[in-house]
């Protein structure tokens, strides 16, 4: 294109020759846009909005608003606690009986149950060779609750924790070679059929560990009042789904079944309450 020559001050019209030069079209007027401008909707004031809601015409439902059914394998993920229920359900299990204790000596309902998922948090950090620090943790769990519950659950959970430091599931963890913790897992499912789709469970195991001679045990704690009052039959058969599912997750993690699974009932004294899972039962399961 032409141009000026900033030293020579001429105008010169370059090295492009004119058939190469492109043709430019300059709009006279203001080309029309193609979009619309956003409607604006009036504001009312407060006063007004009963009267507008009044003459106004209901429309219909959006497509939303409908009951869904049920979509088959839509779902791949299941928590073990969701499991539990429907496993309860199939087997219809009762709630067990268990030893109504005198009235001076029980928690409020949502103490008592403070009182187990506290002792439960803090026996979860214990460490089996340093007693010491029992005290440290129990602070910790406490850390957040008011002062009224505070005093009143501290005693009866260094209580527990104490009877947890004196007892045969202490000393086995003591001793062991390897110990997890509040160990994760994914078990994955073996689909059965074409038209399934694959199930993942997912859940959190109190503690794994191995002992000296190469024994992998599996131990899931609970506390509280009702449970400790419980017989071995009544807590196998309200909790053995759960087991049998950790039972199926550590045979995927270490290419083989577990020599010991059960329950670690805390109270005022530890009891342990072993599961037997066979082939057909974990098939069951």
């Amino acid at each position: 294109l032409p141009t000026l020559d900033p030293y020579l001050g001429k105008l010169t019209l370059g090295n492009v020759p004119a058939d190469q030069i492109p043709e430019i079209r300059v709009h006279l007027n203001q080309p029309q846009t193609a979009t619309k401008p956003a409607k604006k909707f009036k504001e009312l004031k407060p006063s007004q909005f009963w009267t507008a809601l009044e003459q106004g015409t209901p429309g219909g439902y959006p497509e939303t608003f409908q009951l869904f059914a049920p979509q088959k394998h839509a779902q791949s993920h299941f928590s073990v606690s969701h499991l539990e229920v429907v496993d309860a359900l199939l087997q219809k299990l009762s709630e067990p009986r268990y030893q109504i204790l005198p009235t001076e000596d029980l928690l409020n309902a949502d103490e008592a149950t403070q009182l187990g998922t506290l002792t439960h948090a803090a026996i979860e950090r214990l460490d089996p060779a340093k007693p010491e620090q029992s005290d440290r943790v129990v602070e910790l769990v406490l850390f957040d609750q008011s002062q009224p519950v505070r005093e009143k659950l501290k005693p009866l959970i260094q209580q527990q924790i104490s009877a947890w430091y004196e007892s045969e599931v202490c000393n086995a963890l003591k001793a062991a070679r390897v110990h997890y913790r509040e160990l994760d897992f994914l078990l994955r499912m073996p689909v059965t059929a074409d038209n399934e789709s694959a199930v993942t469970v997912t859940g959190m195991i109190d503690t794994v560990y191995q002992t000296d001679d190469h024994r992998w045990v599996v131990i899931d704690y609970k506390t509280g009042a009702r449970l400790a009052q419980l017989t071995d039959e009544e807590l196998i058969s309200e909790y053995e789904f759960q087991l049998g599912v950790y039972t199926l997750a550590i045979e995927q993690l270490i290419g083989g079944l577990p020599d010991s699974v059960g329950l670690a009932v805390v109270h005022d004294s530890v009891r342990f309450v072993e599961m037997k899972f066979d082939a057909n039962r974990l098939t069951q399961i």
